[in-house]
C-alpha cells in the first residue's frame, strides 16, 4: 500500500471496509430501451451508433441467440441474435437509414416474440429441408411478421402454405386479419359452407365469430327460400329427362 499524506506527514489510512450491499431493486424507467449514442460527423451529420445500453429485463432467446450471429433483434424484452444475410433484402432496413444499429428494436411493429421465433424456424430448421410449422395459426404468424418487415419471399411462401392447408372457415377467419384473401376466395369459402350437408362444428363456429356466422345464416336462408331463383333451368330439365327415361 502506498503511504498517503496524513496531518502534514505520511502514513497509512484505515483499510477500506467492504461496501455495504443494499437489498433493493434497481430503478429502471418503464420506457427504458436501447440508447444509441452517435458521434457527430463534420457538417453536423450523425455517424453510426457506437455504444448500446440494454435494459435490466432483456434476456436472450433460448434457441435463437447464436454466438456467431451478426445482428440482434429485440422483441418485447427478448433478444434474438442471428445472421444478417437472411434479412439483407428486408424493406424495414430502409427505415433505419444508412447505419444499422447493433440492436434493432422491433417493438414498434406490434410483433410477439413467439411470432418472430416462428419466422426464424424457417431460416434455422431443426431438420434440413423441412418446415416445423404445420398449422394455419403458425403460417399466419409468419405472414404477419414477413409483411411487417418487408420480407417479400417469405410472405409469398406463407401465403402458399396457408392456401394449401386452410379450410373454408380458415379462409374466412384469415380475411379479417390479412390482406392477401381477395373477394373471390372469400365467396368460394362461403359457397362451400352453404352447400355442404354437414352443419358447422362448435370449433368452426368459434373461429367464424358472430359477424361471419350471421352472414352465413343469411346466405343459407336466401338459398333455401328462393331455391328456384338460383337453379339452372336447363340442368333441371336434363336431370328430369334422364330420370323419366330410366
Amino acid at each position: 500500500m502506498t503511504p498517503q499524506p496524513l496531518n502534514g506527514g505520511y502514513g497509512y489510512g484505515h483499510t477500506p471496509e467492504t461496501p455495504l450491499m443494499m437489498n433493493r431493486p434497481l430503478n429502471v424507467a418503464d420506457n427504458a430501451t436501447y440508447e444509441h449514442r452517435q458521434q457527430p460527423h463534420i457538417g453536423g451529420e450523425q455517424g453510426p451508433p457506437t455504444t448500446v445500453m440494454r435494459t435490466i429485463s432483456d434476456r436472450p432467446h433460448e434457441r435463437f441467440f447464436l454466438m456467431d450471429g451478426s445482428i440482434e433483434f429485440r422483441v418485447h424484452d427478448v433478444l434474438f441474435k442471428v445472421h444478417l444475410h437472411f434479412f439483407s433484402r428486408a424493406k424495414v432496413f430502409r427505415i433505419l437509414g444508412p447505419y444499422l444499429p447493433p440492436v434493432i428494436d422491433l417493438n414498434g411493429f406490434g410483433l410477439k416474440p413467439s411470432e418472430f421465433e416462428l419466422l426464424l424456424t424457417i431460416f434455422y430448421p431443426k431438420t434440413f429441408g423441412t418446415f416445423e410449422i404445420q398449422d394455419v395459426e403458425g403460417w399466419a404468424s409468419v405472414l404477419k411478421v414477413a409483411s411487417a418487415l418487408g420480407l417479400d419471399n417469405i410472405r409469398t411462401l406463407a401465403i402458399e402454405k396457408l392456401l394449401e392447408i386452410s379450410s373454408p372457415v380458415d379462409i374466412i377467419m384469415l380475411a379479417e386479419t390479412v390482406s392477401f384473401i381477395d373477394s373471390q376466395m372469400l365467396v368460394l369459402a362461403f359457397k362451400e359452407l352453404c352447400m355442404r350437408p354437414e352443419p358447422l362444428t362448435e370449433e368452426e363456429g368459434r373461429k367464424l365469430g358472430t359477424e361471419s356466422l350471421n352472414k352465413l345464416a343469411r346466405m343459407k336462408h336466401e338459398l333455401q327460400h328462393n331455391t328456384a331463383q338460383y337453379l339452372d333451368s336447363d340442368k333441371v330439365d336434363r336431370m328430369l329427362c334422364r330420370l323419366v327415361e330410366t
